[in-house]
């Protein structure tokens, strides 16, 4: 579904994601709640020994896995996503009047761990720039169609009924042996994931990992020879640049093309949701939804990057944007070695966000915000002050009500350093002290 939230005095930004329907029009939303008490007082006794059964009764978030844009995503509109929405466009992606800026300094792709010298990934040699028709032919069948099944849930009448949905996305083939990047938007919360390649053939995938905070995901399947991009240097491209976008938009017109050029490099964009985007690529090149983990080629047929978001709004065109492959390679290498990315640190806690005031009140919570239901390990508990059953208000005095939010403040600091954490227990404001961990495969 497309959720647009649209302000008069900013352009609003489409991530995109899956198709569930061939051309859904663009949808007007509210924005986001914002945080309010739920005025019912709570025994913190009876608090922990809720948080404890809730495993029964709720999906405890992993927090701040390293990227938790836990983005998170449901709060995206992606291209094609079964979970699209909108995210607006704030602090370093546009002033008051809606223009988007890049940083003052260049976006620092987010760090990976060591990788194996057996690297997943091929780096092209070729130099020589090709018409935009040759460049197709080299590297259309590098392309593929994604299809996810997704379970969901709705409530009604106080019961809870569930129901699988369909969603449409792309994805690019960079090792002959069936490895495909995608974004972790397009493969969240999948029960099924399928590949159609070029050809035609279809094949079961299987989720390798994925990586919310730099909206990356990797998939495998079962086949061999296969027709696999060369990653090109995305940290020497330049503005006006020829740009190449092969995907499947809409969710059922796979191979389409699109070209133009590079219009920026090191944008970041900031999701109402308080989720974050580094050192994208901006094109004018179109982008639509389905076009999700799909390739963004230059004219010598290198990858230079993989689609994920362009712009929402009636009064904006030939607003695209892309994950370079200098962060691509990174993270797809830590996600085939390890499964996860490594060199993250972490609250190191299992969390539940309760955004709205009728989950609060069903489970007897005293107020909305991202609630400690757990430990990843005894290491992460006996380096923290925190209780289950608190309530996260702020970190290092920042306010946080969100699982990204948190993220955010985390994520520039380094694995070791002690955070203070104000939370709500026991119906008053308390501050403790917790030792960031490394995020690992538990989040």
């Amino acid at each position: 579904m497309n959720n647009n939230y649209s302000d008069n005095n900013r352009y609003t930004f489409q991530v995109e994601g899956l198709e569930q329907t061939p051309a859904q029009a663009t949808q007007e939303v509210t924005p986001v709640q914002t945080q309010q008490e739920v005025h019912q007082s709570v025994d913190h006794a009876y608090l922990k020994k809720l948080m404890t059964r809730m495993v029964a009764v709720s999906v405890a978030l992993a927090l701040l896995l390293g990227g938790g844009l836990g983005i998170l995503l449901n709060e995206f509109v992606f291209s094609g996503d079964e979970q699209e929405s909108v995210a607006e466009t704030v602090g370093n992606a546009g002033d008051s009047d809606g223009n988007v800026n890049s940083d003052q300094q260049p976006s620092q792709t987010p760090s990976a761990g060591q990788s194996s010298s057996n690297l997943l990934y091929t780096e092209s040699s070729n130099a020589q720039e090709m018409p935009v028709e040759d460049v197709v032919a080299l590297v259309e069948n590098s392309v593929v169609a994604i299809t996810v099944e997704i379970e969901n849930t709705t409530t009604y009448m106080y019961q809870n009924y569930s129901y699988t949905s369909e969603a449409k996305g792309s994805g690019v083939i960079i090792s002959p042996d069936g490895y495909i990047v995608t974004n972790n938007h397009v493969i969240a919360d999948a029960k099924k994931v399928y590949v159609t390649l070029a050809n035609g053939e279809s094949y079961d995938a299987t989720i390798i990992g994925a990586d919310d905070f730099t909206d990356l995901g990797l998939i495998k399947i079962e086949a061999t020879g296969l027709t696999a991009a060369q990653f090109g240097n995305s940290d020497a491209i330049r503005k006006g640049e020829t740009a190449i976008i092969i995907g499947n938009p809409l969710g059922y017109l796979d191979g389409s093309v699109s070209t133009g050029v590079v219009s920026a490099t090191g944008r970041t964009l900031d999701f109402s949701d308080g989720t974050t985007l580094h050192n994208l690529i901006q094109t004018d090149a179109a982008v639509n939804p389905g076009n999700s983990g799909g390739g963004l080629f230059d004219s010598t047929g290198a990858l230079i990057g993989i689609v994920c978001a362009k712009t929402s709004s009636t009064e904006v065109e030939g607003l695209g944007f892309a994950i370079p492959v200098s962060t691509v390679g990174t993270v797809v290498q830590d996600l085939k070695d390890y499964g996860y990315v490594t060199g993250r640190p972490a609250l190191g806690i299992n969390a539940m966000e309760v955004q709205d005031a009728y989950t609060a009140m069903y489970n007897r919570l005293p107020r909305l915000g991202v609630y400690v239901t757990g430990f990843v390990s005894s290491e992460a508990e006996n380096g923290s002050e925190l209780e289950i059953g608190d309530c996260i208000v702020s970190i290092n005095g920042v306010e946080v009500t969100t699982s990204a939010e948190i993220l955010a403040v985390v994520y520039p600091m380094e694995v070791g350093d002690v955070v203070e954490v104000t939370v709500y227990r026991n119906s008053e404001m308390v501050t403790v002290k917790t030792t960031l961990v490394e995020q690992d495969e538990n989040y």
